[in-house]
């Protein structure tokens, strides 16, 4: 708004010597007639009310002035205003409609992604379904190999400690010999009837290893049967001075489950309970008239503890099981 030019107003006065005469007139003349008295009075009410409609009227002109200022000022303003809301709301309305876009864009992708999502959880329901039905079935033909291999042993045993090369190239003729002579000979009636012989199929040790042990499969499983109890009968087996063991041939399953068992089978020995071991790896034996059976040698170890206090027992403790040949297994 522009600044309005300030105007100076200026009073109409008596002039001094107008009054300096009138004064001296009244001096002279102390009685002033009540006629010049009036007229001076109407003089100065005819100045003053002059004076007064000349300030109004210049008061009058300076509030047009400023009222039109103001008026312009506010239009101005209002033009700037409008021009820049206008300018404002074209930015909000641009950038509203890239949101929008934004948006729809994004809630496509998103059901896009939903239905992807739902199609994949079905396809995983499926999967999962597959999966358990394809484990249940693994597991059952897992069983029915593992059954069906060691069905396959049920005539073969398995000795070990027979020094490489004694059986000088024929492992038949030395096994039908050798049970005779470890088991006795008045133990057999017959001869025993093998149907193949064959060391196991580790590498050939070196001069100073460990021997492989030897497989045997009988033509009849009686014969097996027999020798296995001959053989827990005589207990320790001797053989041109180095100790022997004979035991069945199982599967590699079948065997690191059963050599679960072996140390607390050797507890059972020291404390002199007898056991009995059932296929596939089922630790049974007799307590105060009671049979007990363990499929779990944590759990058999446990129940000896709480019920042998035979000072030869001693406490069950974690093992390792080395394979050192195909099928045999020591515990260290």
């Amino acid at each position: 708004m522009k600044k309005g030019t300030s105007r100076k107003y200026t009073q109409k006065l008596l002039s001094p010597s107008s009054i300096a005469e009138g004064g001296h007139i009244m001096a002279e003349d102390k009685h002033v007639s009540p006629t010049v008295v009036e007229s001076l009075m109407s003089e100065m009410k005819r100045e003053l009310q002059s004076c007064r409609e000349a300030m109004a009227a210049d008061i009058k002109a300076q509030l047009e002035n400023m009222h039109r200022e103001l008026k312009n000022d506010i239009t101005s303003l209002r033009a700037e205003t409008k021009a820049e809301v206008g300018a404002l709301r074209e930015d909000i309305l641009h950038k509203m409609d890239s949101l929008r876009n934004a948006h729809a864009q994004t809630a496509k992708e998103q059901k896009e992604m939903g239905g992807a999502l739902s199609d994949v959880t079905d396809r995983l329901v499926i999967l999962e379904k597959n999966h358990d039905m394809l484990t249940k079935d693994h597991k059952k033909l897992q069983e029915k190999c593992t059954d069906l291999e060691n069905r396959s042993r049920r005539q073969n045993l398995r000795v070990v400690g027979i020094a490489e090369g004694i059986e000088a190239g024929n492992p038949s003729r030395f096994v039908a010999e050798f049970f005779p002579d470890v088991l006795g000979a008045g133990s057999f009636d017959t001869p025993l009837l093998i149907d193949r012989a064959h060391r196991s199929l580790a590498p050939k040790p070196r001069d100073g290893e460990r021997s492989r042990a030897l497989i045997v499969r009988l033509h009849y499983y009686a014969d097996k049967e027999k020798i296995l109890k001959l053989s827990r009968e005589k207990g320790r087996l001797i053989y041109k001075g180095s100790p022997v063991h004979i035991f069945p041939d199982m599967s590699p399953e079948v065997g690191k489950q059963r050599a679960a068992f072996n140390q607390v089978k050797a507890g059972l020995r020291q404390a002199k309970i007898p056991y009995s071991m059932y296929y596939p790896a089922k630790l049974t034996f007799t307590l105060d008239n009671i049979r007990h059976s363990f499929t779990n040698p944590q759990d058999a170890d446990t129940f000896i503890r709480a019920n042998i206090t035979h000072p030869a027992y001693k406490p069950f403790h974690y093992f390792i099981i080395i394979e050192a040949e195909p099928f045999n297994f020591l515990l260290i």
